[in-house]
């Protein structure tokens, strides 16, 4: 199955959202104004919430960072141990679609490797207990920010 599209499009301009979404926590990224650059911004508790509570609190972290779209993880992999995730997020873009917020889907393979390295990179060391989550989505996001093109309708 290919990674959902959304059937709305993505604004030109604004901050942009991106999304580590995990069964029991969902990572949160921003962009900057000049979508050059993706920052970890927050870690939302989950707790396997029904789509529509993970969909409003996407949508108020969107509100506080005046974000107007979203860009979300996708896992390539297609099996059972991805069965349930795929299942949760493609009823959170639903949800988020029914309030006209513009979806787009990016790989995230590796990505929590990534927000590792990262964190490693810039000097700091992951504590016990520290999820990485905020992380891994900027590693999605910065993904999108460096390629939009490949994430666009043709």
């Amino acid at each position: 199955m290919v990674a959902p599209m959304s059937r709305n499009e993505i604004p030109q301009d604004g901050v942009l959202l991106g999304i580590d979404f995990g069964l029991a926590r969902i990572g949160v990224a921003r962009s900057d104004c000049s979508r050059l650059l993706a920052s970890p911004c927050a870690i939302i508790c989950r707790k396997v919430k029904p789509a529509a509570d993970s969909a409003g609190s996407i949508m108020r972290q969107m509100a506080a960072c005046g974000a107007v779209a979203v860009v979300m993880g996708w896992p390539d992999e297609e099996d059972e141990r991805t069965q349930d995730i795929r299942a949760a997020i493609t009823g959170c873009i639903d949800q988020l679609e029914k309030h006209a917020v513009p979806v787009v889907c990016v790989s995230e393979s590796f990505s929590s490797r990534e927000a590792l390295d990262l964190l490693h990179a810039s000097g700091k060391k992951k504590k016990p207990g520290q999820y990485l989550d905020d992380w891994a989505a900027a590693v999605i996001l910065q993904r999108y920010l460096d390629a939009p093109d490949e994430y666009t309708r043709r």
